[in-house]
């Protein structure tokens, strides 16, 4: 596949319920290309099997590596269902470029954002952007459960300097 990327599985991490965190980076020496908060990126998984994942890591890291999180629906057939029985630390897999089409505001005087279950993986870059850049945010988080809330804790740390506000909710 013509520009795609070939990347190590470096680590899959528990983040809550039926969600795993990936890891990529890059092989030999290689250096990943930047990107801007919201950005996603294509993962290849077999010859006919790929899907988008949101990038959630530091977009300032992203030479060293991309993270990504995958719910497991159990009734899908597609790419989570793969990543959650199959994809282990070590192999290698192809992703594209990044791309944004949910590009954040930088210069917004306050940030909203609303979120819902796995939707909250943009956020985490754009949460790290706005406190670098000493903007001010507040985010809505809708889970099932307080158990499926994906990222909660490294989301409140995000908080902790008093830039950003988590309002935790319950989806029906």
């Amino acid at each position: 596949m013509a520009g795609d990327i070939e990347v190590r599985v470096q680590a899959m991490r528990y983040e809550a319920e039926d969600v795993l965190s990936v890891e990529l980076v890059p092989t030999q020496g290689q250096t990943l290309p930047s990107f801007e908060p919201g950005a996603h990126i294509d993962l290849h998984l077999t010859a006919n099997l790929a899907r988008s994942y949101s990038l959630l890591s530091d977009p300032e890291a992203a030479a060293s590596h991309y993270q990504i999180g995958i719910f497991h629906d159990p009734a899908t057939r597609g790419g989570s269902r793969f990543v959650h029985l199959n994809l282990r630390p070590g192999q290698l897999v192809r992703i594209t470029g990044p791309r944004n089409n949910f590009r954040l505001v930088e210069a917004a005087s306050h940030s909203i954002f609303i979120a819902g279950g796995i939707g909250i993986t943009p956020f985490l870059a754009m949460a790290q952007r706005l406190n670098k850049l000493s903007r001010p945010w507040t985010l809505y988080y809708a889970a099932r459960t307080r158990a499926k809330a994906a990222f909660l804790d490294r989301l409140l740390k995000l908080a902790a300097n008093g830039l950003g506000v988590v309002e935790i909710g319950r989806a029906h």
